[in-house]
């Protein structure tokens, strides 16, 4: 065994639902499963800009590789988005959206916050 040979990385995964979270824009787009990151011909198509992130229901943030030979491939940072800065986006993304009362959003875990997405889209369909 060669003692400074490197490890080969083992694939982070995502955990499903995530948040697309755009650079400078409360716009939001949950995506429940990745047959569903997979199959959205439009989520293919994005121009995602170097601030553009995708948040796992861990907190766990991942960047978009806007390589044209993966399109569609995550890539984990090292970043964790803190609860309270998940909710804060929700909250703009939701008063964005025309909803009322959203300072009195409360989630106390990052499941529920995805929860709260998750309700607000069967809300829209």
């Amino acid at each position: 065994m060669v003692m400074n040979q490197k490890m080969p990385e083992t694939p982070t995964k995502v955990l499903w639902p995530v948040l697309i979270c755009y650079e400078n824009d409360p716009e939001m787009d949950l995506i429940l499963s990745d047959e569903e990151w997979n199959n959205r011909e439009d989520i293919r198509q994005l121009n995602f800009q170097p601030g553009d992130k995708v948040i796992d229901v861990t907190g766990q943030v991942f960047k978009p590789v806007t390589d044209q030979n993966s399109p569609g491939s995550l890539k984990k940072t090292q970043e964790k988005m803190k609860l309270e800065d998940l909710l804060g986006l929700i909250k703009a993304h939701m008063s964005e959206s025309g909803a009322c009362c959203v300072a009195k959003l409360y989630a106390p875990g990052y499941k529920e916050a995805f929860g709260i997405m998750i309700d607000s889209r069967k809300d829209e369909a």
